[in-house]
């Protein structure tokens, strides 16, 4: 039984994602140490094996990059979920931005109070309130503009 176990645990370390990206970035760059001792390949189906090896070595150092960046990501949305947590355990799971001591029930009074004789009569210029793109070209807006001048 313990011989099972054993042998469990050596599988295991043989597929551990991890250790087999080590593994295998440790034989590229074996590899290109190895194509690279007399220099620069000459032979240009040498380095064509050599600019793929380093891709591959590139490759896989971008990608356990983004995944460590994920990660951080991760864990800062489990912070900003824990911290919206205790705000909502300390208002009583309620909306912390509404009390009933505010005006109508919320911290900010949104509602303004404005007669429409308060605001400026608009002048709409032709063309203003179009929305999307203008099609005109020179001599048509010089046209357009010609009284201006």
């Amino acid at each position: 039984m313990d011989e099972l176990i054993v042998e469990a645990e050596a599988t295991t370390e043989k597929t551990d994602p991890d250790k087999l990206i080590k593994h295998t970035q440790n034989i590229r760059l074996n590899l290109v140490e190895k194509m690279m001792e007399g220099g620069m390949p000459e032979n240009s189906k040498d380095q064509y094996r050599l600019l793929a090896a380093l891709e591959s070595i590139d490759t896989t150092a971008l990608g356990v990059k983004r995944i460590k960046t994920e990660e951080k990501g991760i864990e800062k949305d489990r912070e900003i979920a824990k911290a919206m947590n205790k705000l909502y355990g300390k208002s009583g799971n309620s909306n912390p931005f509404q009390t009933s001591e505010a005006i109508d029930g919320k911290v900010i009074n949104d509602q303004v109070d404005l007669a429409a004789a308060q605001l400026p009569q608009l002048d709409v210029v032709d063309g203003e309130m179009e929305e999307g793109i203008s099609t005109m070209d020179y001599e048509a807006f010089m046209e357009t503009h010609q009284d201006e001048q």
